[in-house]
């Protein structure tokens, strides 16, 4: 197994120029395949939902608008800031 070392600080930065220069994009095919394949799982409501890596909150923003608990959590203040727009709830 190959192992890849990443510069935390320089990973944190290219996300967040990412994020500052595309903005939202929405919900893509790839997005919605994973809506249809989340469904699948036959979650209830008192289960509760990590999106980690949430980017700019479209998934975490779709399971709250269906009445989930989740939890959203980026190191991109940038992606989060999106996030926020969409009314999610920063900590």
């Amino acid at each position: 197994m190959k192992t890849i070392e990443m510069n935390s600080e320089a990973t944190v930065e290219t996300w967040d120029k990412c994020w500052r220069i595309r903005w939202n994009i929405g919900v893509t095919p790839t997005r919605l395949n994973i809506f249809r394949l989340f469904r699948k799982l036959g979650l209830t409501h008192e289960d509760k939902i990590l999106d980690a890596g949430c980017g700019s909150g479209t998934l975490a923003y779709y399971w709250h608008k269906q009445g989930y608990d989740v939890k959203a959590v980026d190191f991109s203040d940038n992606a989060l800031e999106i996030a926020g727009k969409k009314g999610l709830k920063l900590r």
